[in-house]
C-alpha cells in the first residue's frame, strides 16, 4: 500500500493521482477522502507503518496543513528506521 498525503484543497487532484498510481504501480493507495471522518493520529500512524511507501502531493497548501505536516513527520521518522526499508523519497513521473 502507498500512503498519499495531500492538502484538502487538492482533493480532486489527489483522487486522480491515487487512481493513476493504483493503475501504474500495481499497489493499493490509501488516501483520506473528503467527507470521511478525519483519522486520528494513531490511525494515521498505523496506516503509514503498514505502507510500502509515502507519496506527498506537494502544493502551496500542503505546508500550511497541520495534518500534512504530521503525516510527513511520521513518514520521515519511519524512513530513519533502517529496519523498515521504507522509501519516503523519489519522484516518479506522471504524464
Amino acid at each position: 500500500m502507498l500512503f498519499l498525503s495531500y492538502a484538502t484543497e487538492d482533493s480532486e487532484v489527489a483522487v486522480a493521482v491515487a487512481d493513476w498510481l493504483s493503475e501504474h504501480v500495481q499497489d493499493d493507495v490509501y488516501l483520506w477522502r473528503t467527507g470521511q471522518p478525519i483519522p486520528t493520529i494513531n490511525a494515521t500512524e498505523e496506516r503509514i507503518s503498514q505502507a510500502h511507501g509515502y507519496v506527498a502531493l506537494l502544493s502551496p497548501d500542503f505546508p500550511a496543513a497541520p495534518l500534512c505536516r504530521r503525516e510527513r513527520e511520521l513518514a520521515m521518522s519511519r524512513e530513519q528506521d533502517p529496519a523498515c526499508g521504507f522509501p519516503a523519497h523519489g519522484s516518479p513521473t506522471w504524464p
